[in-house]
Formats: C-alpha cells, structure tokens, sequence
C-alpha cells in the first residue's frame, strides 16, 4: 500500500518545517520514499531508504502519513545507520 506523506526537519525547540513530500510504502517493515519532491520541485525518484534521505537532509526528520501516523527517523550513536521509530500510531 502506498501513502502520501509529508517529510519535516524538526529543530529543537522549533516548529517542524515542512521539506518535502512523497510517496511512502513499507516493504518487510522498512520504509520506502519514492517521488521525492522538495519545494523547489526537485524530485527523486527512488526507491529511497529512510537513511539515504536523513543523510542528504543531515537532520533527523518526521515523516507524516496521510492518516495520521507519524515516524521519527533518526541516526543512532555510534552507528552509521538512521532508524525509523514509530511516533504516532
């Protein structure tokens, strides 16, 4: 099943900006964006992973889905690795 969704940067103590939209669908449980398409419409296509995004987004980010649900993707310490948490069900 695919979702629209919506990506946000979340600056501490910051409102979230929204940077992006796409098209999200979770494959064996790990997220996919595809249709990547930032505001001053650049679009990637993909298959993204949640990491490569975090990575050219350098930020941890919120990944909102149409009906609401809501992930947090995030590096671990000493890790080279962004994990998908989810934050709202």
């Amino acid at each position: 099943m695919t979702y629209r969704a919506t990506l946000h940067i979340h600056p501490q103590g910051q409102r979230a900006i929204q940077v992006a939209t796409a098209e999200v669908e979770f494959l064996n449980q790990v997220m996919q964006i595809y249709n990547l398409t930032t505001p001053d419409g650049q679009i990637f296509e993909g298959p993204l992973e949640a990491d490569e995004v975090g990575r050219m987004l350098y930020s941890a980010f919120l990944v909102i889905l149409e009906n609401g649900r809501v992930y947090r993707v995030a590096p671990r310490e000493m890790s080279d690795r962004w994990y998908v948490s989810k934050v709202k069900p």
